[in-house]
């Protein structure tokens, strides 16, 4: 008699593993999905998984027809604002959910849920390679000492919060009657403090 293990008991146990092996990754899957969805925690988990949502948004914002300036003016918030909602950077107060909803019918349920998350605020690895975001690169690189420099002389010691931070986009004419980018950015001062020992 061999000692060998037969063929078919071996294919069984290898089976049965398997499908414990997925029962248990599912289980872990929803019970993740359950804590984030307590948590109010992105389900957002890659870039691609980004990518996919916002453009889902912004489709469903071109089928409303109406601009970020539109909806940002009827929902009482930042042209910018509305921007970032829409390339899921900020996230939907449930306040304006609804609202949101009726302005831009096409948004779908799930997508909608996901926009009332804290997003995974993370961006395209090939973003910098577009002209116009890379110029804002270039303004830090060519101003950023200067503003560091006036912000130290006007109020001490810190930063500028890109949290409590508002921006808005506008358009302004030039003295020759050229169209005008304007950017104004509104942040909270945040004074450096002094370290202390803890407990």
């Amino acid at each position: 008699m061999s000692d060998s293990v037969p063929t078919w008991l071996l294919i069984l146990f290898n089976e049965s593993m398997s499908v414990v092996f997925r029962l248990f990754h599912f289980s872990r899957a929803k019970l993740l999905y359950k804590l984030n969805s307590c948590r109010s925690a992105s389900s957002i988990c890659t870039v691609e998984d980004k990518q996919n949502l916002v453009k889902r948004l912004l489709e469903a914002k071109l089928d409303s027809g109406l601009t970020f300036d539109e909806i940002a003016s009827r929902c009482q918030i930042t042209n910018v604002h509305c921007a970032q909602l829409f390339h899921n950077q900020a996230r939907l107060s449930p306040k304006l959910a609804a609202t949101l909803k009726q302005l831009v019918p096409a948004l779908q349920d799930d997508d909608l849920r996901e926009m009332q998350r804290c997003p995974l605020r993370i961006a395209d690895p090939l973003l910098m390679h577009d002209p116009a975001v890379y110029r804002f690169h270039e303004l830090v690189v060519q101003y950023g000492k200067s503003l560091k420099s006036l912000i130290e002389e006007k109020f001490g010691d810190g930063i500028m919060s890109a949290i409590d931070f508002q921006m808005t986009l506008s358009e302004a004419p030039g003295k020759s009657g050229e169209r005008r980018v304007v950017i104004r950015m509104d942040g909270k001062f945040l004074p450096r403090v002094e370290p202390t020992q803890l407990d």
